[in-house]
């Protein structure tokens, strides 16, 4: 078990500038704009105050600590998940990735956020202190989701995914849960 970082999470790195990291071609570079995207299309977390990396599962995802200016009830950090576009972006001298369209028809992993609980107690068992727990509370969230469209259920009570455009939902379904399965191996494995 690793000692806690100075805010309270286990296993995460501060992320300095950003934006050198888009250079450096490693898979934590070309994730991190994903999902500042991500949290950027989500209204109530436009307003960053941290960003931490906690893991990345190689091709597949990336797990990313983001605090947040709390309001109302909204909490201050929360986990990120993102899965890896493809194809990888291709970021311009202006920091636009130039594949975009291409990554509109984009089928790897849904995007996700979710409850880290409050540190440094984190009360509760659906709460995350570390990423590991994280993105196994990602492969539980994703398979509720799964198991709600093969049944044909209500996806009002699972956490919205947003399916792309040319996949149905069965059909991205059965993807995104051979991609979990990897995940799954790669945690077991790396234990």
């Amino acid at each position: 078990m690793t000692k806690p970082s100075e805010i309270g999470f286990e296993s995460v790195r501060e992320i300095g500038e950003w934006s050198s990291l888009l250079e450096d071609g490693s898979e934590e570079g070309r994730l991190l704009p994903i999902a500042y995207d991500y949290t950027n299309s989500l209204r109530w977390m436009k307003t960053h105050r941290g960003c931490w990396h906690g893991l990345t599962v190689g091709g597949l995802c990336g797990v990313f600590l983001f605090r947040i200016e709390p309001y109302n009830q909204i909490p201050e950090y929360h986990w990120i998940v993102v899965g890896q576009k493809w194809p990888y972006p291709k970021w311009n001298d202006q920091k636009v990735d130039t594949s975009a369209v291409a990554n509109a028809t984009y089928a790897g992993l849904p995007h996700a956020y979710l409850w880290t609980g409050m540190p440094p107690e984190f009360p509760g068992a659906d709460c995350s202190p570390n990423p590991v727990t994280a993105l196994e509370s990602y492969v539980e969230v994703m398979q509720d989701w799964i198991d709600a469209v093969r049944a044909d259920g209500d996806l009002a009570e699972v956490f919205p995914v947003d399916v792309p455009a040319n996949r149905s939902a069965v059909d991205y379904a059965e993807d995104v849960e051979r991609l979990l399965l990897r995940i799954q191996r790669e945690l077991i494995d790396g234990r």
